[in-house]
């Protein structure tokens, strides 16, 4: 699995669930994040969705979707790449935080995080 923590809360995905989804519009606890799918380096990674700076999106979180090989995001269709970094459009130039994941197998993530919450597709 593939397995993310925010303060008090964690999740679990399986590599195989975020690989055939591509791009994933989720939340740990209350906080809104991306998971996506990084061909380059073949493996899962999350960024979280809301920045408070973005005052023309009035702290509402941004929504991506894949469209072609593009990483959109629906409120400015802002292009985006793997590393978070809005590459082009009216959002250029801005970098989400990512969140730190932890790749591991279940029984031992579970071990760590007994209260994990597990995505289900």
């Amino acid at each position: 699995v593939l397995g993310f923590e925010d303060g008090m809360k964690q999740k679990a995905f399986s590599q195989e669930t975020i690989q055939k989804s591509k791009v994933l519009n989720e939340s740990i606890g209350d906080r809104p994040f991306l998971l996506l799918w990084d061909e380059r380096l073949h493996t899962g990674r999350g960024f979280f969705r809301q920045k408070s700076d973005l005052t023309a999106l009035n702290g509402m979180p941004l929504t991506f979707r894949k469209d072609a090989d593009r990483l959109v995001d629906e409120q400015t269709h802002s292009v985006w790449n793997e590393d978070g970094l809005a590459i082009s459009g009216s959002l250029r130039g801005t970098q989400l935080e990512e969140v730190i994941s932890q790749k591991q197998f279940w029984f031992s993530w579970v071990a760590f995080y007994p209260e994990t919450e597990v995505y289900k597709s």
